[in-house]
């Protein structure tokens, strides 16, 4: 395991301008020679970045712009960089991106904000529970089906 506080920005080095050049709305600049890369929407911005301190992460896998990490986890850049401790999605394993995902969920933002989630991974968690809880239910219908023909 890597040390997670070794070459990595500490929120004790996070600056006021930093901060606010966190993306929310409107449009990005973009800047392909000096620009860094949103693990999420893969588009390489000016704007400041989530930085992952799991120790296990590399490359741009841990981070995330404004808008991504607020639309599709409900979470904020400013609390990540001032948390010592904060991990990334895909260290989390909750990671909902193209590269993360078999099925991509792009188009969810809408449907998820329509339906009264906070972001994208919030309605995906609701449909697992809600999956699970209909595959629970079915396997004991089939366990007392099974048990009653016995």
């Amino acid at each position: 395991t890597l040390d997670p506080n070794v070459d990595v920005l500490q929120p004790e080095d996070v600056t006021e301008a930093m901060l606010e050049k966190i993306h929310m709305f409107g449009r990005k600049v973009y800047d392909s020679a000096t620009g860094t890369c949103c693990h999420q929407c893969r588009q390489k911005t000016k704007d400041t970045k989530t930085v992952c301190r799991s120790g296990h992460c590399i490359g741009l896998k841990g981070q995330f712009c404004g808008s991504c990490l607020n639309n599709r986890y409900g979470e904020s850049v400013r609390e990540a960089l001032l948390d010592p401790h904060w991990r990334c999605p895909p260290c989390r394993r909750i990671c909902n991106c193209s590269f993360c995902l078999e099925t991509p969920t792009g188009q969810l933002y809408y449907l998820a904000k329509s339906k009264g989630f906070k972001s994208v991974h919030h309605y995906l968690e609701h449909l697992r529970a809600k999956w699970d809880t209909e595959d629970a239910r079915e396997e004991a219908v089939e366990e007392m089906e099974e048990d009653e023909e016995e």
